[in-house]
């Protein structure tokens, strides 16, 4: 049995870009070789010019924000390669509506929306696990760009038969529009700087958890670094480390440590 180096390896390390289809109820994933991941925060604005007043005047509308994402899918079987192939072809589907057939025309009656999830780089925080599938821990998302292409300038290789040409390797980029499904902001109306804290798990899992000061809270498996701590907002000092100044610079074994609470 031939061994799929990229999807073992994806494997080990929880490295799946996967797709939940919120119509189908189903998830497609892929070994993630990850070529780009892009996130664009928009904080959207709307000016007016007065006479005589030299700045417009400007009310804030919203804060939008957009993923890009393209990696690279292979395999090291034809086996594999077919396997990856039909789940390209379930992912394509995936973009079409669902329609409501009235008798005489159809009508979209739900939309393409999906759960997107990587790791703890493209995950809903407020389901609080980066371990989870893209069902439960899945970022709302609305694919507005899809693409992908099959090599053909012999940088791949290609299975082929007799009115069949499996690829064994393709690229996939895609851009969507995020859909939060919680509350971001600062909710409550008393002055900055009150108890109220940030959450530091938004948009991206740390494996830092947030405790108290003098509370040990580390997360994730198999980190030797002792927690690292920093500062206080208005603190001057940089990070310290129970295994010392190597531990952040690179001597030490890198892994995740706590905040004092802020």
């Amino acid at each position: 049995m031939a061994i799929n180096v990229h999807s073992d390896y994806a494997k080990g390390k929880g490295y799946f870009l996967e797709f939940y289809s919120v119509i189908w109820g189903r998830t497609v994933k892929f070994p993630a070789m990850l070529t780009k991941i892009e996130n664009n925060y928009t904080p959207n604005w709307s000016s007016t010019t007065v006479f005589g007043r030299q700045d417009p005047i400007v009310t804030f509308s919203n804060t939008s924000r957009k993923i890009s994402a393209g990696f690279s899918v292979a395999a090291s079987d034809v086996g594999q390669a077919q396997f990856n192939l039909e789940d390209l072809n379930r992912l394509i589907q995936y973009l079409y509506p669902a329609f409501k057939n009235s008798g005489i025309s159809n009508s979209i009656s739900a939309s393409p929306l999906f759960k997107i999830k990587f790791a703890n780089l493209i995950y809903d925080s407020s389901a609080g696990n980066p371990d989870g599938t893209a069902s439960d821990s899945g970022l709302v998302c609305a694919i507005d760009s899809f693409n992908h292409d099959f090599k053909t300038d012999g940088t791949y290789n290609w299975y082929d038969a007799p009115n069949l040409a499996v690829p064994m390797a393709f690229n996939i980029d895609f851009s969507a529009y995020v859909i939060h499904t919680h509350a971001l902001g600062k909710i409550d109306s008393d002055a900055f700087g009150n108890e109220q804290k940030l959450n530091g798990s938004y948009p991206y899992g740390t494996g830092v958890e947030e405790v108290g000061p003098g509370v040990p809270g580390v997360t994730g498996d198999g980190f030797e670094w002792g927690p690292i701590v920093f500062p206080r907002d208005g603190d001057s000092d940089p990070p310290t480390s129970p295994g010392g100044e190597d531990a952040i610079t690179g001597g030490g074994t890198f892994g995740p440590g706590h905040y004092p609470a802020r």
